[in-house]
Protein backbone atom coordinates (compact mmCIF):
# COMPACT_ATOMS: atom_id res chain seq x y z
CA UNK A 1 0.00 0.00 0.00
CA UNK A 2 1.72 3.26 -1.15
CA UNK A 3 1.38 4.83 2.44
CA UNK A 4 4.52 6.94 1.85
CA UNK A 5 5.63 9.32 -1.48
CA UNK A 6 7.31 6.93 -3.70
CA UNK A 7 10.93 7.92 -4.75
CA UNK A 8 9.45 9.49 -8.14
CA UNK A 9 6.38 10.85 -6.93
CA UNK A 10 7.93 14.54 -8.57
CA UNK A 11 8.14 12.82 -11.89
CA UNK A 12 4.50 11.67 -11.73
CA UNK A 13 3.14 14.63 -10.29
CA UNK A 14 4.85 16.76 -13.17
CA UNK A 15 3.56 13.93 -15.42
CA UNK A 16 -0.10 14.24 -14.30
CA UNK A 17 0.16 18.09 -14.13
CA UNK A 18 1.64 17.50 -18.61
CA UNK A 19 -1.34 15.33 -19.15
CA UNK A 20 -4.23 17.37 -17.23
CA UNK A 21 -3.06 20.85 -18.98
CA UNK A 22 -5.97 20.62 -21.52
CA UNK A 23 -8.56 19.86 -18.92
CA UNK A 24 -11.70 21.49 -19.28
CA UNK A 25 -15.11 22.03 -17.23
CA UNK A 26 -15.27 18.01 -16.21
CA UNK A 27 -13.00 16.18 -15.63
CA UNK A 28 -10.77 13.93 -17.18
CA UNK A 29 -10.75 10.32 -18.18
CA UNK A 30 -7.49 8.95 -19.10
CA UNK A 31 -6.18 5.40 -20.04
CA UNK A 32 -2.64 3.53 -19.28
CA UNK A 33 -1.74 0.54 -21.26
CA UNK A 34 1.26 -1.22 -22.60
CA UNK A 35 2.22 -3.28 -25.58
CA UNK A 36 2.49 -6.96 -23.79
CA UNK A 37 2.07 -8.18 -20.18
CA UNK A 38 4.20 -7.31 -17.08
CA UNK A 39 5.94 -3.98 -18.02
CA UNK A 40 4.59 -2.27 -15.08
CA UNK A 41 0.73 -0.44 -16.54
CA UNK A 42 -0.56 -1.07 -12.74
CA UNK A 43 2.44 0.48 -10.92
CA UNK A 44 2.63 3.38 -13.02
CA UNK A 45 -1.28 4.22 -12.92
CA UNK A 46 -1.11 3.42 -9.02
CA UNK A 47 2.06 6.41 -8.58
CA UNK A 48 -0.01 8.29 -11.01
CA UNK A 49 -3.12 8.53 -9.16
CA UNK A 50 -1.37 9.01 -5.65
CA UNK A 51 0.91 11.78 -7.02
CA UNK A 52 -3.05 13.45 -8.46
CA UNK A 53 -4.42 12.79 -4.87
CA UNK A 54 -1.99 13.95 -3.18
CA UNK A 55 -1.12 17.50 -5.35
CA UNK A 56 -4.86 18.22 -6.51
CA UNK A 57 -7.94 19.63 -4.68
CA UNK A 58 -10.26 17.32 -6.28
CA UNK A 59 -11.11 14.08 -5.92
CA UNK A 60 -9.05 11.26 -8.17
CA UNK A 61 -10.50 7.61 -9.48
CA UNK A 62 -8.32 4.72 -9.80
CA UNK A 63 -10.52 1.74 -12.06
CA UNK A 64 -8.81 -1.43 -12.14
CA UNK A 65 -10.15 -2.37 -15.94
CA UNK A 66 -7.63 -5.04 -16.32
CA UNK A 67 -10.64 -8.08 -15.87
CA UNK A 68 -8.07 -10.42 -16.74
CA UNK A 69 -5.47 -9.63 -14.46
CA UNK A 70 -6.84 -7.07 -11.62
CA UNK A 71 -3.85 -6.10 -9.26
CA UNK A 72 -4.95 -2.81 -7.81
CA UNK A 73 -7.48 -3.71 -5.38
CA UNK A 74 -5.15 -6.09 -3.52
CA UNK A 75 -2.59 -3.29 -3.46
CA UNK A 76 -4.64 -1.54 -1.12
CA UNK A 77 -5.19 -4.65 0.89
CA UNK A 78 -9.00 -4.12 -0.25
CA UNK A 79 -11.11 -7.44 -0.70
CA UNK A 80 -12.42 -8.22 -4.05
CA UNK A 81 -16.13 -7.39 -5.14
CA UNK A 82 -18.35 -6.01 -6.85
CA UNK A 83 -16.68 -3.40 -9.51
CA UNK A 84 -16.61 -2.04 -12.93
CA UNK A 85 -18.55 -4.59 -14.62
CA UNK A 86 -21.40 -4.60 -12.35
CA UNK A 87 -21.72 -1.05 -12.69
CA UNK A 88 -21.76 -1.21 -16.21
CA UNK A 89 -24.22 -4.51 -15.83
CA UNK A 90 -26.80 -2.00 -13.98
CA UNK A 91 -26.20 -4.21 -11.39
CA UNK A 92 -24.84 -1.68 -8.83
CA UNK A 93 -24.78 2.23 -8.15
CA UNK A 94 -21.79 3.89 -8.00
CA UNK A 95 -21.92 4.77 -3.93
CA UNK A 96 -21.81 0.28 -3.66
CA UNK A 97 -18.43 0.08 -5.90
CA UNK A 98 -16.36 3.11 -5.54
CA UNK A 99 -14.04 2.38 -2.60
CA UNK A 100 -12.11 4.86 -0.23
CA UNK A 101 -8.34 4.31 -0.29
CA UNK A 102 -6.16 4.93 2.88
CA UNK A 103 -4.33 7.59 0.49
CA UNK A 104 -6.94 11.49 0.85
CA UNK A 105 -9.36 11.61 -2.08
CA UNK A 106 -7.95 8.95 -3.77
CA UNK A 107 -11.09 6.42 -5.01
CA UNK A 108 -10.87 2.71 -6.14
CA UNK A 109 -13.64 1.07 -8.61
CA UNK A 110 -12.28 -2.35 -8.76
CA UNK A 111 -12.88 -4.67 -12.03
CA UNK A 112 -15.42 -6.30 -10.62
CA UNK A 113 -16.47 -9.90 -10.55
CA UNK A 114 -18.18 -10.47 -14.24
CA UNK A 115 -15.91 -11.08 -17.05
CA UNK A 116 -17.73 -9.04 -19.68
CA UNK A 117 -16.92 -5.37 -20.09
CA UNK A 118 -19.52 -3.94 -22.28
CA UNK A 119 -17.04 -2.20 -24.04
CA UNK A 120 -18.73 -1.78 -27.49
CA UNK A 121 -22.10 -0.66 -25.13
CA UNK A 122 -23.25 2.39 -24.58
CA UNK A 123 -23.50 1.89 -21.03
CA UNK A 124 -19.40 2.73 -20.88
CA UNK A 125 -19.53 5.99 -22.51
CA UNK A 126 -22.52 7.30 -20.00
CA UNK A 127 -20.24 5.32 -17.05
CA UNK A 128 -17.62 7.60 -18.35
CA UNK A 129 -20.04 10.68 -18.19
CA UNK A 130 -20.91 10.26 -14.72
CA UNK A 131 -17.11 9.71 -13.57
CA UNK A 132 -15.97 12.74 -15.34
CA UNK A 133 -18.82 15.01 -13.29
CA UNK A 134 -18.01 13.34 -9.91
CA UNK A 135 -13.96 12.93 -10.23
CA UNK A 136 -11.62 15.67 -11.39
CA UNK A 137 -9.54 12.65 -12.70
CA UNK A 138 -9.93 9.12 -13.57
CA UNK A 139 -7.07 6.85 -14.38
CA UNK A 140 -7.85 3.77 -16.05
CA UNK A 141 -5.34 0.76 -15.89
CA UNK A 142 -6.22 -1.27 -18.91
CA UNK A 143 -5.47 -4.20 -20.54
CA UNK A 144 -2.82 -4.67 -22.86
CA UNK A 145 -2.99 -3.08 -26.48
CA UNK A 146 -3.20 -5.87 -28.62
CA UNK A 147 -6.19 -6.74 -31.15
CA UNK A 148 -7.92 -9.69 -28.64
CA UNK A 149 -8.29 -7.15 -25.91
CA UNK A 150 -10.97 -4.69 -25.06
CA UNK A 151 -8.10 -1.68 -24.75
CA UNK A 152 -8.71 -0.37 -27.97
CA UNK A 153 -12.14 -0.48 -27.76
CA UNK A 154 -12.65 1.44 -24.24
CA UNK A 155 -9.19 3.27 -24.93
CA UNK A 156 -10.78 5.11 -27.60
CA UNK A 157 -13.67 6.60 -25.19
CA UNK A 158 -10.95 8.42 -23.09
CA UNK A 159 -9.89 11.40 -23.15
CA UNK A 160 -6.06 10.02 -23.65
CA UNK A 161 -3.87 6.94 -23.15
CA UNK A 162 -0.11 7.12 -21.84
CA UNK A 163 1.60 3.42 -23.33
CA UNK A 164 4.23 2.45 -20.97
CA UNK A 165 7.41 0.80 -22.18
CA UNK A 166 9.49 -1.24 -20.23
CA UNK A 167 12.98 0.31 -21.09
CA UNK A 168 15.05 -2.50 -21.12
CA UNK A 169 13.12 -5.51 -22.46
CA UNK A 170 10.54 -4.53 -24.89
CA UNK A 171 11.21 -4.44 -28.80
CA UNK A 172 10.76 -1.04 -30.74
CA UNK A 173 8.20 -2.64 -33.08
CA UNK A 174 6.11 -3.60 -30.44
CA UNK A 175 5.40 -0.20 -29.23
CA UNK A 176 5.31 1.25 -32.94
CA UNK A 177 2.24 -1.34 -33.73
CA UNK A 178 1.09 -0.79 -30.37
CA UNK A 179 1.26 3.09 -31.20
CA UNK A 180 -0.08 2.39 -34.72
CA UNK A 181 -2.93 0.22 -33.46
CA UNK A 182 -4.13 2.78 -30.76
CA UNK A 183 -3.70 5.80 -33.17
CA UNK A 184 -5.70 3.91 -36.40
CA UNK A 185 -8.93 3.74 -33.61
CA UNK A 186 -8.89 7.10 -33.37
CA UNK A 187 -7.22 6.82 -29.73
CA UNK A 188 -5.52 10.10 -28.39
CA UNK A 189 -2.06 8.98 -27.37
CA UNK A 190 -0.63 11.37 -25.27
CA UNK A 191 3.06 9.58 -24.89
CA UNK A 192 5.22 6.87 -23.41
CA UNK A 193 6.31 6.34 -20.38
CA UNK A 194 9.51 4.44 -19.98
CA UNK A 195 9.53 2.30 -17.63
CA UNK A 196 12.14 -0.44 -15.09
CA UNK A 197 15.26 1.40 -16.94
CA UNK A 198 18.46 1.48 -15.32
CA UNK A 199 19.40 4.96 -13.91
Amino acid sequence: MPSTAHPLEKHYTALVRHVCAQRGETGLCLGVTSCQREEGVSTVALNLAVAAARNSSGRVLLVDANLSHPALAARFGLPAGQGLTELLAGEAQPSQVLRATPIDSLWLLAPGQRQDLREDRPELAACLRLLREQFWLTILDLPIADDLSPCVAVARQLDGVLLVVEAERTHRDLVRRAKARLERNQTRLLGVVFNKGRW
